[in-house]
């Protein structure tokens, strides 16, 4: 869960830092939703993987793979939204 609040403020980074950046410098937005997509993918896994622990509530598990996935399906969205 605390990868997708990651990747959610990667996101509100890129945006703020888009505002304010010269032109020049807009190459740093796209590093920084590279990398929160990265961050999303890996939370998305690790809640899988927390699956196939025994003896505890997955509770976290689903909360986190969801909300990653959920974030990752953004992500993929804005970069083939960005292909032309």
């Amino acid at each position: 869960m605390a990868l997708a609040v990651i990747s959610v403020a990667l996101f509100a980074a890129a945006v703020g830092f888009a505002v304010f950046a010269p032109a020049e410098y807009l190459f740093v937005v796209g590093g920084i939703c590279l990398f929160a997509a990265l961050v999303s993918v890996y939370g998305f896994i690790l809640g899988l993987m927390g699956f196939s622990e025994t003896d505890t509530a997955h509770n976290m598990c689903i909360a986190g793979a969801i909300t990653n996935g959920v974030i990752m399906i953004f992500w993929l969205g804005m970069y083939l939204s960005g292909i032309r």
